[in-house]
């Protein structure tokens, strides 16, 4: 399954090159950070737990530079599209 396709449900992506990976955006809005094969969603106050809870950790391109809005997404996730598309709209639309 190629990222871009799972994510076709949420309108039309746009990925851009980020600290040596991706960034994925949804009019104009930066939702994920792709590097290799891990995928970072940005997170609130409300979906930050939910991150937490399945063992995620935040993104950092290296260690002293981590940004914590954005949490890996879970395995658990990444392997069920459903799932993905609605963690992703709610990445999409994190304050």
């Amino acid at each position: 399954m190629r990222l871009l396709d799972a994510l076709a449900p949420l309108g039309e992506v746009e990925d851009r090159p980020h600290l040596g990976g991706w960034a994925l955006y949804l009019g104009g809005r930066m939702f994920a950070l792709i590097q290799g094969e891990s995928i970072w969603f940005r997170t609130d106050e409300e979906t930050l737990m939910d991150y937490r809870r399945l063992g995620s950790s935040p993104f950092a391109s290296n260690p002293a530079m981590e940004l914590g809005s954005f949490y890996e997404v879970p395995s658990t996730v990444r392997d069920d599209q459903f799932e993905l598309v609605a963690w992703a709209k709610r990445a999409v639309t994190a304050e």
